[in-house]
């Protein structure tokens, strides 16, 4: 993908998948997952990103818990790579039941979750 436009504002990203989160956070392991897509509200060409991202297999880690809950039991930095991730039936809700996290923030995650269990 190419970078045309930067915005500095901060808006409220929020993934989603389709599939049975509950239990792909229950493996408690990195797994590859197609069909994560982005959701945000008020905006138009966020289905542009969708149709190739909706394609993409990524390297993810998912949580069942909030990220609020993921940074306090793991002590995580401030900008560690995490973010919340809904099913399309709780999208509305305030928080996000799930965290995900991508790439080397999910292997991260891996050997973290694996020693505290």
């Amino acid at each position: 993908m190419k970078l045309h436009n930067y915005r500095e504002e901060k808006w409220d990203w929020r993934f989603t998948y389709s599939g049975d989160l509950e239990q792909i956070a229950e493996s408690k392991k990195i797994q590859i997952i197609t069909g994560i897509q982005v959701w945000q509200s008020n905006n138009d060409w966020i289905s542009k990103l969708n149709i190739r991202l909706k394609q993409q297999e990524m390297v993810s880690y998912i949580l069942p818990c909030p990220i609020k809950e993921v940074y306090q039991k793991f002590r995580l930095p401030i900008g560690f790579q995490i973010y919340p991730i809904s099913s399309p039936s709780n999208i509305g809700d305030e928080i996000a039941p799930y965290s995900v996290a991508f790439g080397q923030s999910a292997f991260w995650l891996d050997v973290s979750v694996f020693h505290n269990s």
